[in-house]
């Protein structure tokens, strides 16, 4: 399996419209070659908590207010949490939203129907191979 060339982005030395217009070269496109930014240099996640289970995403996202400094709500994800009864499992919604917000900075609170509800910074899960117990990958891809 031949691996494309990755070119990395260093946010030092380019600046935003610079790595756009990277992307958007044609000489890419006629040599059958893609770019693209990074999700994390475009967008940010933080936590919001105490979110009623019976309010829909579409209806929080839509009642998000964010500050002016500040990108706005792009999606809206509800963590769930493991109920564990004699030999089933199953999953319920928790009051806890993670946010996406578009642009490079996290709000410290967002206004919601009138509320104000502190945003805290979402850290991804780290995932662990159980086979060789390396991190960055899962054991049905692990190569040891």
């Amino acid at each position: 399996m031949l691996r494309r060339p990755q070119v990395i982005w260093d946010k030092g030395r380019m600046m935003m419209t610079d790595a756009n217009n990277f992307v958007n070269n044609p000489v890419l496109r006629d040599n059958n070659l893609s770019a693209t930014i990074p999700r994390f240099h475009v967008t940010r996640m933080g936590v919001v908590k105490d979110i009623p289970t019976d309010w829909t995403l579409e209806e929080l996202v839509l009642g998000i207010e964010t500050p002016r400094n500040c990108g706005e709500v792009i999606k809206a994800r509800r963590l769930n949490f493991k109920n564990r009864k004699e030999n089933s499992v199953s999953w319920s919604p928790s009051t806890t939203v993670v946010l996406t917000f578009s642009g490079q900075v996290l709000p410290e609170k967002v206004y919601c129907y009138n509320a104000s509800l502190p945003v805290s910074v979402y850290y991804l899960p780290t995932i662990q191979c159980m086979n060789c117990l390396r991190f960055g990958h899962i054991s049905s891809q692990c190569r040891s």
